[in-house]
């Protein structure tokens, strides 16, 4: 496979850590028709998307090269390099991906663009019908709250995200944002490393010891902290702050369906979480979810055994 080339290209860059995360898979997989990628996606993501053809998008031609080597016998993937400027000539598309947000899709040797300007350029290529998934860093997240502050890196060459007058400092802002555009937001999730998890889950007090024992996982691994950012997430929980102090979240907007209320990874499993017939939440395997305070679900619910940590058995 030969990496197409559409102007714009960072010919030596290659974008660290791009989103990763087993529990968005689910949300990738639903995905049909004619679907793009743009921005960084770590390549478990990009595998689980199984749509009739993809387009991925890519500023670094280091990066675009190791996709289209990995696809390299897929006809149904395409692997772009270069700028945001140049996708009015790709045409129209089901679905529109941008988990990493849109801080990376900007080219050095393109017209730099602020938020909006990149998310514009974004929905004019999605079909009046289509499903649109961006993801949005929380710059007040308990992650950035506890981290070691880092060394400057190469990667740090654009404006922090704070300085873009532009970009929503929160779910309820790129609601509105994608509204005002003609898109109807169907999900929303504040986004901790193991967990998606929705405005109703969060606020149902007999989920207390469930999201505990999800949220206390904040830090993600390898993670060098000020303090457990984990404790700050269950403390954030227990007064009605996870979704604020998130270290980021995800908008699905457009498409139909009913999507999860919440997804959960539990090593290579992901649940998603809904409410039944009789108004129980359950799995998608049809068990129920565990209710009640942490102490009373911590050891005793397989699913969840040693991860939380409000009782000394543990």
């Amino acid at each position: 496979m030969t990496v197409r080339r559409v102007g714009g290209e960072m010919v030596l860059w290659s974008d660290a850590e791009p989103v990763d995360g087993s529990v968005l898979r689910p949300l990738l997989a639903a995905l049909t028709g004619r679907v793009l990628v743009a921005g960084p996606h770590a390549p478990d993501l990009l595998d689980a998307v199984s749509a009739d053809r993809t387009t991925i998008l890519v500023r670094g031609l280091v990066d675009a090269e190791k996709i289209a080597a990995r696809y390299a016998t897929r006809p149904d993937v395409t692997v772009c390099c270069g700028g945001l400027d140049a996708l009015s000539g790709f045409g129209e598309f089901d679905a529109v991906v941008a988990l990493d947000g849109l801080g990376r899709l900007s080219s050095a040797e393109t017209t730099d663009l602020s938020w909006a300007e990149a998310l514009a350029l974004l929905l004019a290529v999605l079909r009046p019908e289509g499903r649109l998934l961006l993801g949005l860093a929380n710059t007040l997240g308990v992650d950035r709250l506890v981290e070691v502050p880092p060394a400057a890196r190469d990667a740090d060459w654009g404006a922090p995200d704070e300085r873009d007058r532009t970009r929503p400092s929160g779910p309820a802002e790129l609601r509105s944002i994608l509204e005002r555009a003609g898109w109807q937001t169907r999900a929303e999730y504040a986004a901790y490393p193991a967990a998606l998890l929705g405005a109703e889950v969060l606020a149902d007090p007999e989920l207390a010891g469930f999201l505990e024992a999800t949220v206390l996982g904040a830090a993600g691994p390898d993670r060098d902290v000020l303090t457990d950012p984990g404790r700050l997430a269950v403390r954030a929980l227990r007064r009605g702050l996870a979704g604020e102090l998130a270290p980021g979240w995800f908008v699905l907007a457009g498409g139909d369906g009913t999507p999860p209320a919440a997804l959960i990874a539990s090593g290579s499993r992901v649940d998603e979480v809904r409410r039944d017939a009789t108004g129980r939440w359950t799995r998608q395997d049809g068990d129920p979810v565990p209710l009640g305070p942490p102490w009373r679900i911590g050891c005793s619910t397989s699913a969840y055994a040693g991860i939380c940590r409000s009782c000394a058995t543990c």
